[in-house]
């Protein structure tokens, strides 16, 4: 797998990573974004002193629009593995559009190909210390979306998917990681999940 396409994240400030994920240099990064993201993360970067360790191709795209053929335009190959990296976006998304989401991943998708992300499910809305969170992004006129079922999700096209949960990667037992995650990274909000789904049909 040479292709990793990462989707974009919530509305609102862009995240912020303290530390830049060090790829593979035969890797080829389609980092989708909403526009006039990557330009001010190119010069934070740039401030920084930061240099891709691989072949990122940053794509200033819309998930409403034809952000696919932006990405095959940039060089994505539909006849390889691609990795898709969803953090912090599908619950953002109203449910049809997550939906299609998943259906734009399947058609550019080669067999072995992947994706991972995170997600919320119904127990995360009748948490009541959400509920104050809840309120903030109802203000910004935005809402969140639940899956409770996202391995049916994958299923309908095909993928077959795993859930973990914060308690998992505390214990190390997501494939992703060779260790157990610091117990001061772990998310300990109920209703919170992470996806690794994978095409093999």
């Amino acid at each position: 797998m040479s292709d990793l396409a990462s989707l974009p994240t919530r509305p609102g400030p862009p995240q912020r990573r303290r530390k830049p994920l060090r790829l593979p240099s035969a890797f080829r990064y389609y980092e989708v974004e909403l526009p006039g993201r990557l330009s001010d993360k190119a010069d934070r970067l740039t401030t920084a002193g930061l240099v891709p360790t691989c072949d990122r191709r940053p794509i200033d795209a819309d998930l409403t629009g034809d952000w696919h053929q932006l990405v095959i335009d940039a060089g994505l190959r539909t006849d390889e593995p691609t990795l898709w990296f969803a953090e912090g976006l599908i619950q953002y998304l109203p449910k049809e559009r997550a939906r299609n989401l998943f259906h734009d991943m399947h058609a550019l998708s080669a067999t072995g190909s992947a994706a991972c992300g995170d997600f919320v499910d119904g127990e995360f809305f009748s948490e009541p210390e959400h509920h104050r969170m809840l309120s903030r992004i109802a203000t910004l006129g935005l809402s969140m979306t639940s899956i409770d079922d996202p391995i049916h999700w994958f299923a309908h096209e095909g993928w077959s998917a795993q859930i973990f949960r914060p308690s998992d990667l505390l214990a190390g037992s997501h494939p992703f990681l060779s260790i157990p995650i610091p117990e001061r990274l772990a998310v300990r909000r109920p209703g919170i999940g992470y996806f690794l789904a994978k095409y093999q049909p």
